[in-house]
């Protein structure tokens, strides 16, 4: 699986917003993210399957978004670079070094563990 780009995005440039379920900090899956100390995200289709790359061409940013008079943190994947069609999303783990696990990704810049 993997979520690769239906049209160009230039470097910068927002190509969705994460969205999904919130758990608290014990809720655990192969899918989720801490999105702050106390909450974590399960994302929901298709940005649930976003591969790791150790030379990522996206990344995940954090914003706190004004609605009405309250405010919220929205999750949102952000191109690194030039992105074409067709090629595939990725973005860099970053996982602590105790979850390490064997890095597949072949880019030139492969650390050979997702840590």
């Amino acid at each position: 699986k993997g979520v690769f780009a239906r049209r160009r995005y230039a470097a910068t440039a927002i190509i969705g917003e994460i969205e999904g379920t919130y758990f608290d900090p014990s809720y655990g899956s192969d899918y989720c993210m801490t999105v702050s100390g106390d909450r974590r995200l399960e994302p929901s289709p298709p940005f649930r399957y976003v591969n790791h790359s150790c030379d990522p061409n996206c990344e995940f940013d954090w914003f706190q978004v004004r609605e009405g008079a309250a405010s919220r943190e929205r999750v949102f994947l952000i191109a690194l670079r030039d992105i074409r069609p067709g090629e595939e999303l990725t973005i860099d783990y970053n996982w602590p070094a105790a979850g390490a696990i064997p890095c597949r990704c072949q880019s030139t810049n492969c650390r050979g563990w997702i840590v």
